[in-house]
């Protein structure tokens, strides 16, 4: 049986899927955390960001055009996708010490 989506419009959108699915993690393991272990969130968070990172190397040297081009996976694409991962991990390793300092632990 053929499935509705194929599979390489699945592939061209593997890097958000990952920081969907961390992201939804994220939120459902928060209330279930300890306050004294609440930092580990901004690790966990780290770790989705790493492997959104690496999902994209899977994804050099492909030109990928899915969802009738809405999402278009190019050179360009890619770049501005690991600059906005980068940007985000700088961000949340900020965080997490700003975060012990001020003591407010949310997981957002």
């Amino acid at each position: 049986m053929d499935s509705p989506v194929p599979l390489n419009a699945l592939f061209a959108v593997l890097p958000e899927s990952i920081l969907g699915i961390v992201a939804s993690l994220l939120f459902v393991l928060a209330p279930f955390t300890p306050k004294s272990r609440r930092d580990l969130m901004g690790y966990f968070a780290l770790i989705g960001l790493t492997l959104s990172g690496a999902s994209l190397f899977l994804l050099c040297g492909k030109e990928i055009t899915a969802f009738n081009g809405m999402i278009v996976v190019d050179p360009f694409a890619l770049l501005f996708k690991s600059i906005l991962l980068l940007t985000a991990g700088l961000t949340i390793l900020m965080s997490i010490r700003y975060i012990n300092i001020v003591k407010i632990h949310l997981a957002e």
